[in-house]
């Protein structure tokens, strides 16, 4: 099927393209850091790790549906950031543009319980974004289309 056949997935296509490339723009750097030496070195991690792309082929399109995938479900080298990094918190709103489309789901993750809180008990467990099905099948297919096409940025 080539590019213009299916006015459905041209506007995915298209969606997905637009968010990828809708990143925020860095905030001008403070002259003093917040927080804790810890927390300013996680922030650092966290807009290190928006700021990297996803090596390998792929169309912007499916770089985008792979950026959205948690560790445990799509390897980080994949996503394109390093361990300790959370890609699914990097960018919210694509969630909120793909949930309805059934791409993704939240789901409750056992393995990822945080530790106690001190005075409150445990805490329960984390919710984390999984693709569905659907999502797998179209990610597989953009990566498809985008070897078919030479579409490699």
């Amino acid at each position: 099927m080539a590019a213009g056949d299916d006015p459905l997935w041209d506007d995915i296509c298209e969606t997905l393209l637009s968010l990828a490339k809708a990143r925020p723009k860095p905030r001008p750097q403070r002259r003093r850091a917040w927080g804790t030496p810890k927390q300013v070195a996680y922030a650092q991690r966290l807009h290190a790790a928006a700021c990297l792309k996803p090596p390998g082929q792929g169309t912007m399109a499916a770089r985008a549906l792979a950026a959205l995938v948690p560790g445990a479900w799509l390897s980080l080298q994949d996503v394109g950031v390093r361990a300790g990094a959370r890609p699914w918190l990097l960018a919210p709103e694509l969630y909120k543009r793909l949930t309805p489309r059934g791409w993704v789901e939240r789901i409750d993750d056992p393995d990822a319980v945080g530790r106690p809180i001190p005075g409150k008990g445990p805490r329960g467990p984390k919710k984390l974004w999984r693709l569905t099905a659907l999502g797998e099948a179209m990610r597989a297919t953009l990566l498809e289309k985008s070897t078919q096409t030479g579409d490699h940025r």
